[in-house]
């Protein structure tokens, strides 16, 4: 059988080493720079976590464009988009901990939590991905994963403005500019995705 996963990578390599692995080198140094500088802050734990989270999905993602292996492909494709609901949501907690200055309350942290569990449940019982495309080396994604995983990205997007507005209106000059300097950045960042 003819293994068309490395007719349509082969072209990609290069590109998708680059596009990938350079910012996932970068991400992990401004990590360290973070954790090291801060002591180990609150903040510079959530954005450890946002920041791995990104560089993991990277890492999928890169061995997906350059990978011949359709059972690799696969299981790296599987969780892909649970790690993408992960990412948005952990930068939805790290802008609201910029924002606040101060942790959230247990109960928005379970919000976070409830909204990461269908995503979640899709992926560990198998049903992320339907099937495998062979002849273009694709997987088909569930309809219903693609489409809240889509809901999450916006509900996040939406978040991080309409938070930011509010709470710049009601700060000190220093705090408004923070909050738009920040939420400006995370939203330009997202909506790469």
């Amino acid at each position: 059988m003819l293994n068309t996963c490395f007719a349509t990578t082969q072209d990609y390599h290069t590109i998708a080493y680059y596009s990938h692995l350079v910012p996932v080198a970068i991400a992990f140094l401004l990590v360290i720079f973070v954790l090291v500088q801060s002591k180990r802050s609150l903040l510079s734990q959530i954005f450890a976590w946002f920041t791995g989270l990104f560089c993991l999905w990277l890492i999928g993602d890169v061995i997906i464009w350059t990978n011949n292996d359709y059972h690799l492909v696969t299981a790296l494709w599987a969780p892909l988009d649970y790690i993408n609901v992960l990412f948005y949501l952990f930068a939805a907690y790290f802008f609201a901990v910029i924002v606040r200055g101060d942790d959230i309350p247990n109960w928005q942290k379970a919000i976070i939590l409830i909204i990461s569990l269908p995503a979640w449940w899709i992926t560990i019982t198998g049903q992320s991905i339907l099937a495998f495309n062979q002849p273009v080396c694709e997987a088909l994604n569930n309809t219903f994963l693609t489409q809240y995983k889509l809901g999450v990205e916006i509900a996040v997007l939406a978040y991080i403005m309409l938070f930011g507005f509010f709470k710049a209106i009601a700060g000190d000059k220093t705090k408004r500019k923070q909050i738009a300097l920040v939420g400006l950045a995370l939203v330009l960042f997202l909506t790469i995705f």
